[in-house]
């Protein structure tokens, strides 16, 4: 009986072991599958496209005749992120014929606050003031292949305050504490909504415009861009409520309208960043920027409607 259960651990045992190793074995083969499918991708897209260190400025050349003008020398100065490739056909020892620099650098993180003003009217349509948004984020080229070095993709999040009133009559729930019944009352309440208060995520492409060279010796230069993008955000309103009905004995009146909305909505940005990098801080540029978003919101048994905005935004984006 003894030697019976002997076996039958070392049984258990063996499968166990036979089990892990197999595991092992297939962990370690999907990672060998990961790496090689990604190095196939590496050696695709960079090879079949002519992106290597070697002929990336003659891909920028393609797409951007206006690189192809070696008319700005600015050897005194190291750009930002500065490596022998940034150079112009540079040979082994990093000694290159000119040092120009493109502003396919002009990405990175970024943080912006400013002032926000209800637009028309909404879901807030009376007594409109000023309010702010705080936005912070970070961009990256889409990539010479698909736009040059103009397009880039833009994500973040945002948190924006906007003041205002809107005032409805809603609906009560009535209840019997002694039979539990309910019963849904007509104008129970006076509801007003004082402001909204907007948390989000977004998400948008974007374009620069203006010259595509950096020349450090007009310090500070200026750049425009454009960023289009949509926007999923949670909405959650501020209220003051006067009820307008006196429930009878043993009765409770409660009002049933929500306070918040998961609401999605889109955005138009209009920016103009300074290109100035001589700061204790590091390589900044610094934005202004115009927003113009549009939101739709339902706060249930209060209002359906949009919330249009138009806002001011001052910010840096901090250069890699």
């Amino acid at each position: 009986m003894e030697s019976l259960n002997s076996a039958t651990i070392l049984a258990e045992l063996g499968k166990e072991v036979f089990f892990s190793s197999s595991a092992l074995i297939d962990i370690e083969f999907a990672m060998r599958l990961i790496c090689f499918v990604l190095i196939a991708l590496h050696n695709l897209c960079l090879g079949s496209y002519g992106f290597a260190d070697d002929t990336q400025f003659t891909l920028d050349e393609f797409y951007e005749p206006e690189i192809a003008q070696a008319a700005i020398v600015d050897s005194a100065v190291e750009p930002a992120s500065y490596n022998c490739q940034s150079c112009w056909n540079c040979n082994a020892n990093c000694e290159c014929d000119s040092c120009t620099q493109t502003v396919s650098w002009l990405s990175g993180p970024y943080f912006k606050l400013g002032l926000t003003s209800v637009l028309g009217d909404g879901l807030l349509d009376e007594n409109r003031e000023t309010g702010y948004t705080i936005s912070m984020g970070g961009r990256q080229p889409v990539g010479p292949g698909l736009g040059g070095r103009r397009l880039f993709f833009d994500v973040g999040g945002s948190y924006l305050q906007a003041e205002g009133t809107t005032t409805r009559n809603v609906q009560g729930n009535q209840v019997n504490t002694t039979t539990n019944t309910s019963t849904i009352v007509d104008n129970a309440f006076q509801v007003t909504l004082e402001e909204v208060r907007r948390a989000g995520a977004h998400a948008g492409v974007g374009c620069y415009f203006g010259s595509l060279l950096d020349d450090r010796s007009e310090d500070p230069q200026a750049r425009l861009g454009l960023v289009v993008g949509g926007r999923l955000s949670h909405i959650h309103g501020v209220f003051d409520t006067q009820q307008l009905v006196v429930p009878p004995a043993g009765n409770t009146l409660t009002q049933i309208n929500a306070k918040s909305d998961m609401a999605g909505g889109i955005y138009v940005d209009f920016e103009a960043l300074v290109l100035k990098r001589s700061s204790p801080l590091g390589d900044l540029q610094w934005t202004i920027d115009g927003e113009f978003a549009h939101d739709w919101i339902d706060i249930s048994n209060f209002e359906k409607r949009g919330l249009a905005t138009a806002s001011l935004l001052f910010g840096f984006m901090v250069v890699r």
